[in-house]
This record gives C-alpha cells, sequence and structure tokens, in this order.
C-alpha cells in the first residue's frame, strides 16, 4: 500500500463576489409565465451582482436547447431555483452540471396566485445576498462634491408592475422586495416614473419623469443612476464573455417570454462596460418605434452612451433581434431608429437565434480573473481549520456614513 504524505504547504488566495443564481423557468408566453420573468428581473436587480443572473428556460425534461447545459456548468450557479416541475432525471443531471449548494423548487402560495409577487423566489432560509444599493458609493465619489446621485424608481412598484414593462425589465425599479425605494437626505435622491394624472399632493419621489422619453432623457446625466447599474458594479470576476456574433449593443424587439429571456442573458455575453455606461442590451416593445418622443430620447441616448462596435467598425452599433418580430418588421424599425442616432444599425438574418455563447467559449477553463484582487497568499493546513471570508472590495471603500449598508451575504472564490 501506498503511503500517504501529507501536503503541509498549500497556499491560497480568496476573493469575495457576488453569490450567483440560475433561474429554470418555463417560457411558453402564459400571463403566469411574464410574472415568473417579472419576479426575477425585480428581485435580480436588488442584489449585488444579480445583473448577472441566468435563466435557463426549460420543459420537464430538459432545457430548450443544449447549449444551456453546457453555460449551466460553465456557470457554476451557488442556488438554483426552479419554477419549472422537473424530472428526477433531469434533476440528477441538472445538480451533476453544477453541483450548487441548494437545489430549490417554487412553491406556489396556498392561496390564489393573482400577481407578479406571489412569484418572488423564497429564498430567505437560504441565503440573505448583498444588496445592490451598497455600491451606489462607487458612482457617487464620480460626482461633484455636494451633488447626490439620483436613483430612477417607480410610483406604481408597489401595486404592480404596469403593462409596459421597458422601465422594470431594463431597469430595475426598487432596491428591496419588499420596500419602496424613497429619497434619504444626504444619499440620494430619487427619479420616479408616474402617470401624467399624478396628483401634485402624492409623495412619490424627489423628482417626476411623466413619460419613458423624459427617463431616457435623464439617463444622459451622470448623477442619474438605475438598479441595473448597481446590481452589475463590483461584480467583475463573475465571468463574461465576448463572441464576435454578440458584439455591438443588442436591442431586443418583442415582448414574448422568449424575448424577455434572451434579452436577459445576453447581458453576460458582452464586454465589461464601465459604471456611467448603458447596459449592453435593451428590451422594447414594437409599438414603441411608433413614439416619435421615445425614439428621439433613445437615439440621442446611444449617440452619448453607447461605445460598444462590432467587428472592425470604428462606429458604435447596434444589433436588432426578436424571437417573436419577422425581420421585416425589424427593418422598419431599424428604419425608424437610425433617424434619430449616429450609431450603425443592424438587423443580422439570425436574428431570432438565443443568446447562448459557442461551445468553444464554455470549452475553456472558468475564468476567475486574474489574481488582481485576491488577497495575499495563506498558508493552510490540512487540519480542520476556521477562515475567515474578506468582506467584498466595495465594502471596504464604503465612506463611514454609509456604514449601515454593509449587509448580507456573499460567496468566496479560493485560488490555491
Amino acid at each position: 500500500m501506498q503511503e500517504y504524505k501529507s501536503l503541509d504547504n498549500i497556499f491560497i488566495k480568496t476573493l469575495a463576489r457576488p453569490i450567483k443564481i440560475a433561474y429554470i423557468v418555463p417560457f411558453e408566453d402564459l400571463e403566469q409565465n411574464h410574472w415568473v420573468l417579472d419576479a426575477i428581473f425585480y428581485e435580480s436587480y436588488t442584489r449585488w451582482g444579480g445583473a448577472k443572473t441566468l435563466i435557463f428556460p426549460a420543459t420537464k425534461n430538459k432545457f430548450l436547447d443544449e447549449g444551456y447545459d453546457n453555460w449551466l456548468e460553465y456557470y457554476d450557479p451557488d442556488f438554483i431555483y426552479s419554477y419549472v416541475e422537473l424530472s428526477k432525471e433531469f434533476i440528477e443531471k441538472i445538480s451533476c452540471l453544477s453541483s450548487p449548494i441548494s437545489f430549490l423548487s417554487h412553491q406556489d402560495a396556498e392561496s390564489e396566485i393573482s400577481r407578479w409577487r406571489d412569484y418572488l423566489a423564497n429564498t430567505e432560509r437560504y441565503c440573505c445576498p448583498v444588496p445592490s444599493l451598497t455600491t451606489l458609493h462607487t458612482i457617487s465619489r464620480h460626482l461633484k462634491k455636494g451633488q447626490l446621485p439620483s436613483i430612477v424608481t417607480q410610483a406604481e412598484q408597489w401595486t404592480d408592475i404596469p403593462s409596459e414593462r421597458f422601465l422594470a425589465d431594463n431597469f430595475g425599479i426598487s432596491h428591496h422586495t419588499t420596500y419602496c425605494t424613497n429619497p434619504i437626505d444626504n444619499f440620494y435622491e430619487t427619479l420616479s416614473s408616474v402617470p401624467e394624472d399624478t396628483p401634485e399632493s402624492s409623495n412619490v419621489g424627489t423628482n417626476r419623469a411623466y413619460s419613458l422619453a423624459q427617463v431616457l432623457n435623464a439617463l444622459r446625466n451622470p448623477e442619474t443612476v438605475t438598479f441595473a447599474q448597481l446590481s452589475s458594479l463590483c461584480s467583475d470576476n463573475i465571468d463574461k464573455m465576448n463572441p464576435p456574433d454578440w458584439n455591438g449593443f443588442q436591442i431586443f424587439v418583442g415582448d414574448t417570454c422568449l424575448d424577455r429571456i434572451n434579452f436577459w442573458n445576453a447581458r453576460l455575453l458582452a464586454t465589461k462596460l464601465k459604471p456611467r455606461n448603458l447596459p449592453s442590451s435593451l428590451i422594447i416593445r414594437e409599438n414603441l418605434f411608433n413614439n416619435s418622443d421615445f425614439l428621439k430620447a433613445l437615439g440621442t441616448l446611444l449617440n452619448e452612451k453607447n461605445f460598444l462596435k462590432r467587428g472592425n467598425s470604428s462606429i458604435p452599433c447596434v444589433v436588432l433581434r426578436s424571437c417573436s418580430v419577422p425581420r421585416e418588421t425589424l427593418a422598419e424599425c431599424k428604419n425608424s431608429l437610425r433617424k434619430h442616432t449616429h450609431n450603425e444599425i443592424r438587423d443580422p438574418k439570425e436574428h431570432s437565434v438565443y443568446a447562448i455563447p459557442p461551445n468553444a467559449y464554455m470549452d475553456k477553463p472558468i475564468n476567475f480573473g486574474s489574481e488582481v484582487g485576491y488577497g495575499e497568499p495563506r498558508k493552510i493546513t490540512e487540519d480542520l481549520q476556521r477562515l475567515e471570508a474578506p468582506e467584498p472590495d466595495h465594502f471596504k471603500s464604503m465612506p463611514n456614513e454609509w456604514h449601515s449598508l454593509k449587509t448580507g451575504q456573499w460567496s468566496l472564490d479560493v485560488l490555491i
């Protein structure tokens, strides 16, 4: 028998990162399935790193496309939360692919389901992630002295997500799954999207926006912040890919479940963006391309905030995609938008492909980032020992007056 030799010189480095959650969802175009996506988007934007959550469309026995199998294994989530009743064989396959800490299944409320809030994930017993609001100071420190950031929110958020999901899907509308986002003195103001008939006496925040065009115009200002930004900042060690077919700024036209899923997942196929840039993809209903005020505001915003290019082009590029709208309609949308922007607008023949990275990008070892950001090497032994988990880097740079926001849990990458 070969004698076992103890290893007494093991050195590790550690790096705090956001908790990664993968959602498994139905994709048929039903109202309840849209409510599921409403709940997922809403929750994800409240969580540090939540904008890099992955959503996997599936049936009882398999994912919609085989490419999702590889992506799940590569993404390596900490938790999996399923809204689909999966077969035992499929559950075992998923568990082997990703080995999550917990594999959770959504349990419907005992009372009748009547709105999207009934589909919010029940994960409190298993994890309490760091809030996305904790990254706000990383933007605040770039503003002029005494200037407060203004967070885009929505006055209707507590009652329901309105039928026009543009803000809720693309930018998020609240910092918490339970509480409304109200301005806090000396911390931040709010820009609330409200209906035109909202009484002046209503307490809906610091400032009001009565149309989507007004919100888009406000986003041109560096002090205007969205939860999409906050939930993606300081999370570079969640690996993102950059396959050439997904270069450029992606706009998904349509409002089906598959349109919404692809729009969301496409953000993990983009290059690293600077804090003040737009997210790398938006989803826009077809009817908004008939709204001249909206298109003018969108075009101006793209001119000032989009720096994503495609191929060897030196001009920022916008790519139109859809799982529900024919290419002829996309061509009409392209012609409408190009009147208001200097960006190059493309509508590729493969406009309806799923937002999945090529296998060649997932055959590589998982990129935990460079060693920059990891702590100093620490020697460990094979004995049972307790290690102190370092706090996230953005906690360390948080001003003293923000320390009350230091809450929640995070994961730890260990480099051996």
